[in-house]
């Protein structure tokens, strides 16, 4: 059936050039008939030629078809084959131009016919022509047979029938030989050079053919030979067997090529520069990249200095260039010490690729082009840059060759490894969930390396390292199981055969190990880690290990031979630090490097030596921080930097031990919440335009975009996806990160300039989680026992500053009880408390002021402002609120202002700079429809502005409505209440002295994500946008979310007032600070925000805010003052008092609905020296944060 089909296509292709043929010859007829001069002059015989050949090696092709149908029985076929012959004779006597059919002619078409047809076809070829072939061999191949068989072998090439292409070489170098062609080596070369030395079958072909007979035994026919017709061979052969994957076979027919140019044409001619690229790529192949790069890299360098012109056309080139770049480029960047060398050369292959990626020259691709790209921003440590890069060569599209040489899953790998420096889990996780099931599928199995499963691997352990969580302890047995059963194998291994991706996931286990066990692991399994490494070590340049890797493996084995108790660790350690000094490490683990051997030398008793790495440490600290202020996403800056937070703390529970108090304060002041500062700086450099503006404008509308679907997903429980703008989104804050400015002016913080800047007559309050005592290793799991709060009290009198340093012990305690105190307050303040969690709150209260405030006391004693920077858990303490068992609070004796850090007071704001008016924005209108059924409500009593934002039972606050007039009359503001009440007025706000917003928050104090959509405001129209899920053009949804807040310009603005419940919570998480609605406002640039820790009664908030701004409008008392000031004007306050102040008037009464009416004239008729707002959940949990 084979045979009949491969016959029938053969006929067709016969009938359709036959028809091409007499198609050419009329309208070669035409012309000479017309007398058209252009046309007859026309040389027509190359194209004659191409006829000939085609037909010739078609009708060669169906002789063999009918061949074998004749054999299976196909007898009606004898005739047709007789006539094939007869044709295919006349093809090659036209083709010789023979006037007549010749012996030559007869005896080529024979051995033509015999090359490609089968031995068992030649009686039946013999029957069915009278060949009358002489007996006397031919002597020599006459320049017609040579071209007729290399004609029809570039036609089988041609039609993809490459096996018998190389039978008709391979036969014409046979005849060759026995005719004792003077010109043989000429005709191997010409063959070999026709199969091409891509080709496979190059190989078998020469090892077949270069023989000669001498004697008794056939011997290589190009032995001593010097000619170009030698070098030439050596050329074609050397590329055949690289082509096969024999390297080193490859590398000696270059080297003889190589050998034979330079002799005979010059060590600067261009075919010996291409046996010296040959030579180059193969010992480049055989030493994993660390020999031939620069022998690559300078033909480069020959092609751009124009040395080939006259040899070579510019594209063909080109083509080299971009092949030789290609191989040249590959993991130069790991091993480069100049990466602007490496920049410019990745720049040419650059544009190569996009020049040529369309040729369909596999290495033209701009797949590896990105990759390369990505490879180098990762090395530099450009991480978004590499991410886009990366992305990018995912995008691009490729063939199926370009597939095979760089697979999906090794650009993903990459990726994954930027996702795991950034700490980003939740792009890292779906990436390698997603990675380990291609490698499962079927087509991708061909394309992945062992190396690249073990890369995927230890990525996968890293990552988990990276969560610094207790791992599963079944999980943590497997792997156990696993690390075993890897080392077991390094060390039973032959010399060079480990791999690469073994060794590192080896050693990134070992350090996973150490983690989670603290150096409790048994010491037989150490000492076998310890001997991997040593072995990894022994064969560490023959698995060419990177820099980084290079690095990881000496730390490794430092920690290992100091947990077993070894000298050897001090060498150890010292060869660590002089790798660390190269090139090629990264910040971050050069800080985690240095930290560690510090804390050996202070182990030691050297605490000077460890002084000096301690600071080494901090120094590449300051290096990573600074490097990731050009991120405009706070929640990627959150969670690249808390592993840089975590190195610090690494960094001061060593230095604490031996150090005087002045110097780690002012580490401290230098690197507490090293994301907020750090997104504190980036906002100054925006704010003085270094930044495009329109560029930030388009993040601003994707991030509103984003924060509207996210908030929908939050609070709507919808399930929309966004990923194409999330894609979009980070694709943007990229390019912010692109074009922010190299030299960043950073603010200069240090003990002297922050004391500077304190206020006189102040005390600062600064409070430090860390650990009592320090291991071997910065992530390193600490014990509660061991948990201790530093106090730093600065006070400042007469411009004078003096310094103390207080220890608390138990600081898990003080954590626990911070989280419970504020929990319990707030389900007071939702009614929702037992007894005994109120007598608890009494008992938590005291044993804070005993941990918090009393080790201070004495410093702070004489000063009226203290200023409070709480670290942890304590940021949401409202220390107004803390009293000892006499019940004296603190508040009762200072004006306490809660700040983040003592360095805030060197961030100025713009004060002065916009109007001096207030903006005013309160009571808005919910659900916006003309008819609406008035929903029952809860008595006015219980009305509290809701944390939890329950949307669907949302009601209006109505003494909030009140509250902004009443502030309007304190004030001047403007006020937009009820439907105009929207977020696109705070959104637009700009040049407002102060803001004030009176609704209904919420913060989700349950989550444990980062997120900046977790706090909001409810706003106008909250309720539509809940029920339908459309925005509105006018009001939007809504909701303002502290993420949208935090992107606003507010620098003029002095003082934010968030008149609802939970504004003031903030998200704890390590060293991050402010964070929720405060932290947004003070990214915004406000100085102060005011805010509440938990639900707030509606009317006690409302007279609250009326005394604040009595109080702070008159200018005297600035608003840490007045908000005491009114706190305790609430705390006092009877009913008589409250009729004087109007708050029982008819135009009171006008603001309000039925039921809140009905209540106030109850109220009015209580005892008039009733205080109603006595309990300090009314006014305690509203706070005063000084943000700069």
């Amino acid at each position: 059936m084979k045979a009949q089909q491969e016959y029938e296509s053969l006929t067709k292709l016969i009938e359709a050039q036959k028809e091409k043929k007499l198609n050419r010859f009329i309208a070669a007829l035409a012309a000479v008939i017309q007398e058209t001069d252009e046309k007859s002059d026309q040389d027509t015989s190359s194209e004659e030629d191409d006829e000939d050949i085609a037909l010739i090696s078609l009708f060669s092709l169906r002789i063999k078809a009918e061949c074998k149908l004749i054999r299976e029985g196909s007898r009606d076929l004898v005739e047709q084959v007789k006539e094939d012959i007869e044709e295919l004779v006349s093809h090659v006597q036209s083709f010789e131009y023979e006037s007549t059919i010749s012996e030559t002619v007869r005896s080529d078409t024979y051995d033509l016919l015999k090359s490609i047809c089968l031995e068992k076809d030649w009686c039946i070829i013999e029957q069915n022509y009278s060949w009358n072939l002489a007996e006397t061999a031919a002597v020599g191949i006459p320049m017609e047979m040579f071209f007729l068989f290399m004609g029809t072998a570039t036609y089988m090439q041609n039609i993809g029938k490459n096996g018998t292409a190389v039978k008709v070489l391979e036969a014409l170098c046979t005849y060759s030989r026995k005719r004792a062609n003077i010109n043989h080596k000429e005709v191997i070369v010409r063959a070999i050079s026709q199969i091409g030395g891509d080709s496979p079958e190059a190989v078998g072909f020469a090892a077949r053919v270069v023989v000669v007979v001498g004697g008794d035994a056939e011997q290589p026919l190009f032995t001593d030979d010097t000619s170009l017709y030698a070098g030439d061979f050596y050329w074609f052969y050397g590329n055949s067997l690289q082509n096969l994957g024999r390297a080193e076979e490859a590398m000696h027919a270059f080297e003889q090529c190589l050998q034979i140019r330079k002799n005979s044409l010059g060590e600067e001619n261009y075919y010996t520069e291409l046996a010296k690229r040959g030579r180059a790529i193969c010992e480049f192949s055989c030493s994993r990249g660390r020999k031939g790069r620069e022998e690559l890299l300078h033909f480069v360098d020959r092609i751009e200095s124009g040395d080939f012109e006259e040899q070579e056309n510019p594209e063909q080139l080109q083509i080299f260039e971009v092949k030789t770049l290609c191989l040249a480029l590959m993991e130069m960047s790991d091993h480069s010490s100049n990466q602007e060398v490496y920049r410019r050369y990745l720049e040419l292959y650059i544009h190569l690729c996009r020049k040529y990626k369309d040729t369909g020259e596999p290495c033209a691709s701009m797949r590896m082009a990105w990759n390369f790209l990505g490879a180098f921003y990762m090395n530099v440590g450009e991480y978004m840059q590499a991410e886009d890069a990366f992305l990018q060569a995912l995008k691009a599209e490729a063939s199926d060759e370009e597939k095979s040489m760089l697979s999906t899953i090794d650009i993903q790998s990459n990726l994954l490894l930027i996702y795991y420096v950034q700490n980003d889990q939740e792009k890292a996780y779906p990436l390698l969930d997603e990675m380990y099931r291609l490698t499962e599928e079927e087509e991708e199995q061909q394309t992945i390396k062992e190396e690249t499963i073990d890369r995927m691997d230890a990525l996968a352990v890293a990552l988990q390292m990276q969560r610094m969580e207790q791992a599963d302890p079944e999980e943590l047995a497997n792997l156990s199981d696993l690390l075993v059963e890897t080392c077991t194998d390094i060390l039973s291994a032959e010399a060079g055969t480990i791999t690469r991706g073994k060794a590192v996931f080896a050693i990134i286990c070992m350090f996973y190990f150490m983690q989670q066990e603290s150096g409790t692991r048994k010491r037989e399994e150490q000492k076998c880690f310890c001997r991997t490494i040593q072995r990894i070590e022994r064969e560490s340049q023959i698995l060419d290990l990177t820099a980084m890797q290079t690095a990881m493996m000496e730390y490794g084995k430092a920690l290992l031979l100091w947990n077993l108790g070894q000298e050897e660790a001090e060498a150890s350690f010292r060869s660590l630090v002089d790798k660390i000094e190269n090139r090629g490490i990264q910040p971050l683990q050069k800080a985690a490097m240095y930290q560690s051997y510090s804390t050996f030398l202070c182990k030691n008793r050297r605490n000077t030596e460890g002084f000096s790495y301690l600071e080494r440490s901090l120094d590449e600290i300051t290096n990573v921080w600074h490097s990731y202020v050009k991120y405009l996403n706070d929640t990627r800056l959150i969670m690249i930097l808390a592993p840089v937070q975590m190195l610090f703390h690494g960094c001061y529970e060593t230095g604490r031990q031996f150090m005087d108090s002045e110097a780690l304060y002012e580490w401290v002041l230098r690197f507490k919440a090293l994301a907020s500062l750090a997104g504190r700086e980036r906002n100054r450099m925006i704010q003085k335009n270094t930044v495009r503006p329109e560029l930030l404008e388009r993040i601003r509308k994707a991030q509103n975009a984003v924060a509207a679907l996210e908030s929908e997903n939050m609070i709507r429980d919808a399930e929309k996806d966004y990923e194409k703008q999330l894609e979009d989104l980070r694709s943007m804050e990229n390019e912010f990160a692109a074009c922010f400015p190299e030299n960043t002016d950073f603010m200069n913080i240090s003990l002297e300039t922050v004391q500077n800047a304190i206020p006189d007559d102040t005390a600062v309050v600064e409070y430090f989680l860390t650990a009592d005592q320090y291991g071997q290793m910065q992530a390193e799991d600490r014990k509660e026992d061991l948990a201790v709060f530093d106090i730093y009290i600065t006070t400042k009198k007469s411009g004078r500053c003096s310094m103390h340093r207080r220890t608390v012990s138990g600081g898990m305690e003080i954590q626990a009880d911070a989280r419970n105190f504020v929990l319990i307050m707030q389900r007071i303040s939702q009614g929702e408390a037992s007894i005994e969690e109120i007598e608890e709150l009494e008992t938590l209260r005291h044993r804070l002021f005993r941990a918090v405030i009393s080790p201070v006391q004495s410093e702070i004693e004489e000063y009226e402002t203290v200023y409070f920077a709480p670290d942890d858990e304590l940021l949401n303490i409202p220390f107004d609120l803390l009293y000892d068992e006499n019940k004296i609070r603190i508040a009762d004796r200072h004006n306490c202002i809660k700040i983040e850090c003592a360095r805030d007071f060197l961030f100025e704001t713009f004060e002065g700079q916009g109007s001096k008016e207030t903006l005013i924005v309160g009571s808005p209108e919910y659900e916006v429809r003309e008819r609406r059924m008035e929903q029952e409500r809860e008595k006015i009593d219980e009305t509290s502005r809701n944390r939890m934002l329950d949307l669907a039972n949302l009601t209006k606050l109505p003494f909030s409505k009140v509250e902004t007039h009443r502030i309007q009359n304190r004030t001047g503001g403007r006020v937009y209440t009820g439907v105009a009440a929207t977020k696109n007025v705070i959104l637009s706000a700009h040049g407002y002295e102060n803001i004030h917003i009176a609704t209904h928050g919420y913060f989700d104090v349950e989550s444990q994500e980062i997120s900046m959509y977790s706090s909001c405001l409810a706003f106008t129209g909250i309720k539509n946008w809940y029920r339908t899920g459309v925005e509105n053009p006018v009001y939007g949804n809504g909701l303002l979310t502290a993420d949208e807040v935090s992107r606003k310009d507010l620098t003029s603005t002095k003082l934010v007032v968030l008149s609802s419940c939970l504004s003031g919570m903030n998200e704890v998480l390590l060293g991050t600070g402010f964070h929720g609605m405060v932290s947004a406002f003070s990214a915004a640039g406000v100085k102060y925000v005011i805010s509440s820790l938990w639900s707030a009664n509606d009317l006690a908030t409302a007279i609250l805010m009326d005394a604040f701004y009595d109080y702070y409008a008159n200018g005297v008392d600035e608003p840490p003052a007045a908000l005491r000031k009114a706190q305790e004007y609430l705390q006092n306050v009877t009913i008589e008092e409250l009729r004087t102040q109007g708050w029982f008037r008819g135009d009171t009464y006008q603001l309000l609905d039925d039921d809140s009416r009905k209540f106030m004239e109850s109220l009015e008729c209580k005892n008039g020296r009733w205080k109603p707002f006595r309990q300090e959940v009314f006014w305690g949990g509203f706070v005063c944060c000084q943000c700069h």
